[in-house]
């Protein structure tokens, strides 16, 4: 079979009804034992220059592997089974590819141990170790013996060996292909299975590492922290390095000599962070690393041994970048929509990681002076003709979504707000922050007030996540003031809960009662009956009854507790997966609040009062007319009055008369352009005539529907026919914009412009496997009209 033909996917899910049983039966006689053919695990590797590097060079190429798509889909099964385990095997160090971890959790942890360093003056350095082509190293002798003593059971072994038992691959060059190879270790690169089985075999490194005595790592209360991991990517926070890089060295060879693990060391790079001068000297001699002499880059980012450098080491060069990327997609021919399309998928992207992997504060002027250069390449640097407040409405509420960064990097700050309450399994950073502030609480403090002494214990990145919080948490209505999350221990309103004094809350503490929600029945405080009844509370808690009983009757005087969509947030985040896309729909939610101006306007010329529901079904089917940009964009510039009008340019131009240019001597208002000129009066009742013909039934002339896209079925249409005549409405104002300052569109310019439509649509409906549901809509127009 070949290996991995690039169409092949679709075929599988279009064919999936008769290949799955087969493809079971193969997969379930790979667990059982059975070896599969050689041409399974056949590869074809494909090599891409790397930029900047001599093309005469081998390694100069980098190469990429194509599998077999059957045995990937046959891996992926594999590692969706394992991934499950992994959080229980692997340590929380490593966060690359384990289910709820990721890069955010290892950069923020690394920036409060260098606070920490300082805090504390524990010399220490960073130790960024490059691992010589990592993955296709690893012994499979020890892969299998790493396997067993992780608890694997045999058959899943035997269904990863089945992986391994004759792989093989051949280079493709210059449309030739090379003769095939055995591949005799390391994991297949391109493989779903691979990296999970060498984070399994990296474990036991990192233990050794952790275990070691005489390795020593940055203290916080009773813990050490030695090493970060992403992968391979391994970073380590060393003190006492005279005595701790030995040892390293040690560890890494005799796993080295087990593993097949090498470490490349005159590519490892070390970034001092607070030893003396002598020591880092003597180190420099003593030891070959590449030596950072102000920042060491870790997964994208660059660490800088003092925590205030981290914005101009990181944000600065990323904006310029992104400056840049503009520039040069300003000559391109891109449509305004996709324009902002462009900004979302490529742009926003790289903000958007260093927003949640730095928790460091951005000066305001920054992301407002980017924001201005995103719409200045929305605009082409001409005037706006949509507000910015309307641009960045979700398009369910009339907008286009267009990315506020303002906004993003909150969301992203505020993300962390719900880690330290999430219940996704042990975290480092937040351990580590938690530990810092002891002994209060971390999940508490973003409810209650803060005291002076607790303030003195934060570390700087939980200061700013509360500093974010405090500014919008009630102003966007992420929490009220008599919020059900209010903690009644450690907290400054309740004394009597506080420290030793607190001690004697102790049956409260066990059955739960810690804030304000969990104590409420129905939304009052319970007689204590309730609590007799129900919980059988001792009588010498009486005195605390009524001591909680006091306090909570004062919250409950300044308001009911509602639960908030972000509280709820944080009582059931079991995983931060989506976190900031939906934290980001909060703190929009506001402003959504005002209907869209246009809609003023629309009601105004249509004489009629639209309902919340047809605006919500106009802007529905305006964006979901179709997958064609070009279609897309001129719904939404009509629904938004995108177009100059001669009323609204005389405005911007006193000399023009602000008369139709169609010479009707009528004032140019927008919808006169639109609908109510004579000439296009004819035009659109010849559009509407040619749309019954085609349904074989009455539709009068409508402007919502004609304009807007109506879904409204007060004509009679059926779904199918309403698609259809939206379809041809769309064609119709397309046409009229390209004429927008000429005669208008004959009736055979809209009929090419509808075959134009159907024609995309068809080839778009063959690539998804829709066909059917494209010829329903069609089939009116495909019987009344020839090409």
């Amino acid at each position: 079979m070949e290996s991995a033909p690039l169409k092949i996917p679709e075929d599988y899910k279009k064919f999936r009804t008769q290949l799955a049983p087969l493809l079971t039966n193969m997969y379930n006689g790979f667990l059982e034992g059975k070896t599969p053919p050689t041409e399974l695990l056949a590869a074809s590797i494909v090599v891409i220059p790397k930029e900047g590097k001599d093309p005469s060079a081998c390694a100069s190429y980098r190469p990429i592997s194509l599998l077999n798509v059957d045995m990937k889909i046959y891996a992926k099964v594999l590692a969706t089974r394992l991934s499950r385990h992994l959080p229980s095997l692997v340590h929380p160090d490593q966060v690359g590819f384990i289910p709820s971890r990721g890069a955010p959790d290892n950069i923020r942890r690394t920036v409060n141990l260098l606070s920490i360093a300082h805090a504390t003056k524990q010399p220490s350095l960073l130790l960024s170790l490059d691992a010589e082509k990592a993955f296709d190293r690893v012994d499979w002798t020890y892969l299998w013996e790493v396997l067993r003593r992780f608890g694997v059971g045999e058959g899943m072994i035997r269904g990863i060996r089945a992986l391994y038992t004759s792989p093989s691959a051949s280079v493709m060059t210059m449309g030739g292909r090379s003769r095939p190879f055995d591949i005799l270790n390391g994991t297949r690169q391109g493989c779903p299975l691979s990296p999970l089985l060498f984070a399994l075999c990296l474990e036991p490194l990192a233990e050794q590492i952790r275990g070691h005595p005489d390795i020593s790592g940055i203290a916080v209360g009773n813990k050490t922290y030695k090493l970060s991991l992403f992968a391979d990517d391994i970073l380590l926070t060393i003190t006492r390095p005279l005595v701790s890089l030995p040892n390293l060295y040690g560890c890494l060879s005799s796993f080295g000599a087990l593993s097949g693990y090498k470490i490349n060391i005159t590519k490892s790079e070390a970034l001092n962070i607070s030893l003396p001068p002598e020591v880092v000297t003597h180190l420099q001699e003593s030891f070959t690393f590449r030596w950072c002499p102000h920042r060491l880059q870790y997964l994208g980012i660059y660490l800088t041994a003092q925590v205030p450098q981290l914005y101009t080491s990181n944000f600065p060069d990323m904006i310029k970048h992104i400056k840049s990327l503009l520039r040069q997609w300003s000559s391109y021919s891109i449509s305004w929509m996709g324009r902002i399309y462009a900004l979302k998928m490529t742009a926003l992207p790289k903000l958007l990681y260093l927003f949640r992997t730095l928790p460091i504060p951005i000066p305001p002027t920054v992301l407002h002076d980017l924001q201005l250069v995103f719409y200045r390449y929305i605009w082409q640097g001409k005037k706006p003709r949509v507000s910015r407040m309307i641009l960045r409405r979700p398009k369910i509420h009339g907008g286009l979504a267009a990315p506020d960064l303002a906004l993003y990097y909150k969301s992203a700050q505020l993300t962390q707000i719900l880690q330290w309450s999430s219940r996704r399994g042990r975290v480092c950073w937040v351990d580590i922050e938690n530990d810092h502030v002891a002994p209060s609480c971390l999940s508490q403090i973003p409810w209650r007030q803060i005291s002076a002494a607790e303030r003195g214990r934060l570390l700087p990145t939980t200061t700013h996540s509360l500093d974010i919080w405090s500014k919008v948490k009630y102003c966007m209505s992420l929490t009220t003031t008599t919020s059900g999350l209010l903690p009644l221990r450690d907290n400054p309103l309740f004394p009597p809960w506080i420290g030793e004094e607190g001690r004697a809350f102790a049956w409260w503490l066990g059955k739960g009662f810690t804030t304000l929600g969990a104590v409420l029945l129905q939304g009052k405080f319970p007689r204590w009956e309730y609590f007799r009844e129900s919980h059988d509370i001792p009588l010498r808690e009486f005195h605390r009854y009524s001591q909680l009983r006091h306090f909570v009757s004062s919250r409950l005087n300044i308001g009911t507790p509602v639960e908030t969509t972000f509280e709820r947030l944080v009582m059931r985040s079991s995983s931060t997966a989506g976190a900031i896309s939906q934290i980001y729909s909060l703190l929009l939610r506001p402003s959504l609040e005002r209907p869209c101006s246009y809609q003023l306007l629309w009601e105004t010329d249509l004489g009629r009062q639209l309902t919340n529901e047809e605006w919500g079904a106009i802007k529905e089917s305006s964006m979901g007319i179709t997958t064609c940009t070009l279609i897309k964009e001129n719904c939404y510039k009509l629904l938004s009055r995108w177009y100059l009008d001669p009323v609204r340019l005389q405005k911007i131009y006193p000399t023009l008369t602000g008369l139709c240019t169609r010479g009707c001597g009528k004032r140019g208002t927008f919808y006169h352009m639109w609908w109510e000129c004579g000439m296009v009066t004819v035009l659109w009742s010849t559009v509407f005539a040619m749309i019954s013909r085609a349904l074989a039934l009455p539709v009068p002339p409508d402007p919502a529907l004609a304009l807007l896209n109506s879904p409204s079925r007060r004509h009679g249409l059926s779904r199918p026919s309403l698609r259809l005549t939206h379809r041809i409405c769309t064609a119709t104002r397309i046409c009229i914009a390209r004429s927008w300052k000429r005669e208008l569109p004959s009736l055979p310019e809209i009929v090419a412009k509808v075959w134009y439509i159907y024609k995309m649509e068809r080839l778009t409906a063959q690539l998804h496997d829709t066909l059917q549901q494209c010829t329903k809509i069609w089939e009116p127009w495909l019987s009344t009209q020839t090409v």
